[in-house]
């Protein structure tokens, strides 16, 4: 009951607070709760954007590729180059921030230099290189939100974490349920580069926004060598932590090669343009929005082990009959169930943030972002398996990998992880 309540909470008494003249004044506790509720808002919105950019170019690819005359496998490329940059720099960025303890500085940074990155772009003409370039150098910038964003939430909302996780994370797929439709949209009568520069804008005022008003968390003093063998200690011989790893990379490369190669698919089997496809991937990114706070509230109540397993497996089962769809509204049901089960991260994040104590927190969350960045693989196999075979055998191949990921998730022995106050 009490997640119910936080939800009528943060989606409607919340909102009435904001736009009411007098929200901030009365009882104080109730104007701690207000700049609480408005700073988990404003954090998840940056992540939003954050996630967003990760999917900002995929309804428009069947466009870039036409207009810059590329392979599949080229076209793939320009969305493997940002998964590169993440897959080398998260680990990185998350130490740094856990030596420095600037965990706000680090990521309104990275996004900051991100957007730049987006609207280069758009800018650039037909130059594919330049282009490939450009995005590596994105993904460079969106490589340090995920750890430092996920270390601040873990520390700032502690009464049941694994629902507040939910919001924040909730607020991820609102932005890639958005960008794409957008995108989508304009992209049919402006073109996708004036369409890429419409939603990048925005983000630097709420980057704005969120550096001076969400407070930096306190920094541990500790030295680099002692970071390093904590890190050590504390998450690479944890072996829940592994298993949470290993766990997060297969998620990342199964779903991202589905959501990668979909633009081709409803192309190829129903005539989609950008538009519709860019409805219909934000079909699975609001479904998913909504089932996060849910899936966090299921953890918090009932542990992890087997509702992995079964996410796992019903994706796989739905990746395996996309192929056969041909009717948009069926596809738009798909699509749906797709996103209720796929987005696992409030289970994932809220599990290994309790597993590990604050000083490693950023680097641990690090580690599993950046096993979820082995995704930028997907485009060059599912590109290689989608050439040399069929579309169908590539989503064949990204239902695979979800099995295994639902077989790795049973190997996981808690049937539930330790709060957040209890470490």
């Amino acid at each position: 009951m009490e997640d119910w309540v936080s939800l009528y909470w943060i989606f409607i008494h919340f909102p009435k607070q904001l736009f009411s003249p007098h929200a901030p004044a009365g009882n104080p506790m109730d104007k701690d709760r207000f700049f609480h509720g408005l700073n988990l808002t404003s954090i998840a919105a940056a992540h939003g954007f954050s996630d967003g950019f990760n999917y900002v170019l995929i309804p428009v690819l069947p466009m870039i590729m036409k207009e810059l005359d590329l392979s599949i496998l080229q076209t793939g490329m320009i969305v493997s180059a940002a998964g590169l940059s993440l897959f080398l720099m998260q680990l990185p960025a998350s130490i740094h921030s856990d030596f420095l303890g600037k965990r706000k500085l680090i990521f309104c940074l990275g996004l900051m230099f991100s957007s730049v990155c987006f609207f280069g772009i758009s800018s650039v003409g037909k130059n594919y290189y330049l282009i490939l370039a450009l995005s590596f150098l994105a993904g460079l910038g969106n490589s340090t939100f995920h750890p430092t964003a996920t270390a601040l939430v873990s520390e700032g909302f502690r009464s049941r974490p694994g629902f507040f996780m939910g919001i924040f994370s909730l607020g991820g797929n609102v932005g890639s349920a958005v960008m794409p439709a957008l995108i989508g949209t304009i992209a049919v009568s402006l073109g996708w580069r004036v369409g890429l520069r419409v939603i990048i804008l925005p983000m630097i005022l709420l980057l704005i926004y969120v550096y001076f008003s969400f407070p930096e968390a306190q920094a541990d003093r500790q030295t680099v060598q002692g970071l390093l063998s904590k890190i050590w200690r504390k998450v690479c011989c944890n072996r829940p932590v592994v298993t949470l790893i290993v766990i997060y990379g297969l998620r990342g490369i199964g779903y991202r090669g589905i959501i990668i190669f979909f633009p081709l698919l409803v192309t190829s089997t129903m005539g989609a343009d950008a538009r519709t496809t860019g409805i219909l991937m934000s079909v699975y990114f609001v479904l998913g929005a909504i089932c996060k706070p849910i899936l966090g509230a299921l953890y918090d109540r009932f542990g992890m082990r087997l509702l992995l397993a079964m996410l796992f497996f019903v994706g796989a089962a739905l990746s395996l009959v996309m192929h056969a769809v041909v009717s948009v509204p069926v596809m738009a049901v798909v699509m749906g169930l797709l996103g209720m089960v796929s987005f696992i991260s409030p289970i994932l994040m809220t599990a290994a943030t309790t597993l590990v104590d604050r000083s490693v927190r950023s680097s641990t969350v690090g580690m599993i972002y950046t096993s979820q960045a082995l995704h930028f693989l997907s485009p060059i196999i599912g590109g290689w398996i989608a050439q040399r075979f069929s579309l169908e055998a590539c989503f064949t191949f990204f239902a695979a990998i979800l099995v295994l990921g639902g077989g790795v998730s049973l190997l996981l022995q808690e049937k539930r992880m330790p709060k957040l106050d209890t470490i």
